[in-house]
């Protein structure tokens, strides 16, 4: 993985398929805002698969993490094609994707991604990666 902070948004637009879709799923708790509570702190993912089998990758496995060790889930926003929402990344194949974490932002804070084995996907990982990526 190789992974880059890219920037901080105010706000990211839902494409209208996306908008359409989640007119559905509303009731079940599966919408997201536009507009943060925060900011949204965005990265982007280079992942290349050097293995023999299919990897499964969801935002669920990034975690973003500040120097007092709080903890923030990457979210969904539906935004574009680049986004990630799962990704089922071959042997010998290479993808780049974003995602992001709703934060209150501090330039002068360092942030660290996590990228960590859950029920989806790494579950069968043992390895647990730690990259700063601002203020290192």
């Amino acid at each position: 993985f190789d992974v880059q902070y890219i920037a901080n948004y105010e706000k990211l637009e839902k494409t209208e398929d996306y908008k359409k879709f989640e007119e559905t799923q509303m009731t079940k708790g599966l919408y997201v805002s536009e507009v943060p509570e925060g900011i949204y702190f965005q990265i982007q993912i280079t992942a290349h698969n050097t293995g023999t089998e299919t990897v499964e990758i969801t935002g669920g496995n990034f975690f973003l993490y500040d120097i007092d060790n709080n903890k923030y889930e990457a979210l969904f926003v539906g935004y574009g094609d680049s986004e990630l929402s799962v990704l089922n990344l071959e042997p010998n194949n290479t993808a780049t994707v974003t995602t992001q974490f709703d934060i209150l932002y501090d330039d002068k804070m360092e942030y660290t991604v996590g990228i960590i084995p859950d029920r989806f996907g790494l579950q069968n990982a043992k390895e647990r990666v730690f990259v700063c990526i601002t203020n290192c």
